[in-house]
């Protein structure tokens, strides 16, 4: 298990995950939040696209991710 910490919706959270947990099945399974959806479960549709963002230097920026392939505790202290 990985404790993996990040804001979400500016929210702080802190949650504990396997290692193989994507960002889908963390934020709709663990965290209720099923505004992301599942589409081809394979990264190619995009329908479970997420905006993930970093601090750094006080410059905030974003970058794309595909939920559904994406493990969560990749983006420990990122912004969702």
């Amino acid at each position: 298990m990985a404790t993996i910490a990040f804001l979400l919706n500016g929210i702080p959270q802190r949650c504990e995950v396997s290692p193989d947990t994507s960002i889908l099945t963390l934020l709709r399974e663990h965290l209720a939040e099923t505004g992301t959806k599942e589409g081809c479960a394979s990264g190619d549709c995009g329908a479970c696209t997420v905006a993930i963002g970093e601090l750094a230097a006080d410059i905030q920026g974003f970058a794309s991710a595909n939920a559904c392939i994406t493990p969560a505790p990749n983006f420990r202290a990122s912004i969702w």
